[in-house]
């Protein structure tokens, strides 16, 4: 019976960035006071701009059916008052016994 292996492979992407010696310096300093590596501050970096963009897809979801609810509001009739509340109901419900 043959023996099979199978490995997983993880596709990742390699990225070389060259930075002159002052943003290099810089970085090494923030890397050093996060106590990361760059790898691991580049994933913090990305996750953090994709939690910016999805809180952005969220406001303007929420401004859009906000924008649509005024809309609406507007267009709609004007809630009636308390009083023609009371009304209509007291002419529904004249015919039931009370007490």
């Amino acid at each position: 019976m043959p023996y099979h292996v199978t490995m997983a492979v993880r596709k990742t992407a390699r990225r070389e960035v060259r930075l002159d010696p002052e943003d290099d310096r810089l970085l090494d300093e923030e890397l050093q006071a996060r106590r990361m590596t760059f790898a691991a501050w580049v994933r913090d970096q990305l996750a953090a701009a994709r939690e910016a963009r999805d809180r952005r897809r969220r406001e303007q979801a929420l401004e859009r059916l906000l924008a649509l609810a005024g809309r609406e509001a507007e267009s709609a009739p004007p809630d009636p008052s308390w009083e023609e509340i009371k009304e209509q109901l007291a002419a529904r419900y004249d015919d039931f016994p009370r007490g």
